[in-house]
């Protein structure tokens, strides 16, 4: 694969992982402050998204991390 084209799906991969973190921090942050105004069953939702997210970003993170090593190979293997 190109070295560009990789350093490109990098960084859209870094553009998901920053958007879902921004995502899981507010409603972390949002859940904390209105625990007990709503509902047991609204908190649980909420809680298995902030989980969710959270695995969501770490099958990002490793894609982007295989990437990361895939372009360090293209790069030893040009010099």
């Amino acid at each position: 694969m190109n070295k560009d084209f990789l350093k490109e799906k990098i960084s859209l991969l870094k553009l998901w992982i920053t958007l879902f973190m921004a995502v899981v921090v507010g409603s972390t942050a949002w859940i904390v402050n209105n625990w007990g105004k709503i509902s047991i069953f609204f908190n649980i939702i909420v809680i298995l998204t902030i989980i969710a997210l959270i695995i969501i970003v770490s099958i990002i993170n490793l894609k982007a991390y295989r990437l990361i090593k895939e372009m360090k190979k293209i790069g030893e293997a040009e010099k």
